[in-house]
């Protein structure tokens, strides 16, 4: 398995590379975001060019420093989540059960910046999630992947995989 290392103020960062999803990742590192033990994954079809990784750092390191705007996003993201969940699900359940649904980050899909030529010194992300019912946590709601879609801090759109 081929690995890729990357120290980042002291912290250092290991990439493992799954041939069989051609993508870079690591599994649950509390590093990025304060108080998440997160995934970061770099899907390598995303990118027409090879991976740059002084992009990755970059992107870290703006997660690093600006730490609470990341976290303000997350929350934003998991409101628009649950409209969405509501609006995909409102005859699927009653009305009280969607106070009590709850969207945990599961990871990152970092995307590399943008493509667009006026955009592109902005990071392109996705936060992912999955839903659970708090008050019954194994009770199955579906185990699709939701996204929140980021350019910079601005959340440009939810989804989810199974739509």
């Amino acid at each position: 398995m081929e690995k890729k290392k990357l120290n980042i103020k002291g912290i250092e960062y290991e990439f493992f590379y799954d041939e069989r999803i051609n993508m870079w990742r690591i599994i649950e590192s509390p590093d990025f975001i304060e108080g998440q033990s997160i995934d970061l994954e770099i899907d390598l079809s995303n990118f027409t060019n090879p991976l740059d990784w002084l992009e990755v750092e970059k992107f870290i390191e703006s997660m690093k420093n600006n730490n609470s705007l990341f976290i303000e996003r997350i929350e934003d993201a998991k409101e628009v989540l649950k409209i969405l969940f509501k609006t995909i699900n409102k005859k699927s359940y009653d009305k009280n059960f969607y106070e009590d649904i709850e969207f945990n980050l599961s990871g990152i899909d970092f995307k590399g910046l943008c493509k667009n030529i006026n955009l592109n010194d902005k990071f392109e992300y996705d936060y992912f999630f999955f839903p659970q019912y708090s008050k019954d946590p194994y009770r199955d709601i579906g185990s699709f992947v939701w996204r929140a879609n980021f350019r910079d801090t601005l959340l440009l759109g939810v989804y989810c995989d199974r739509i």
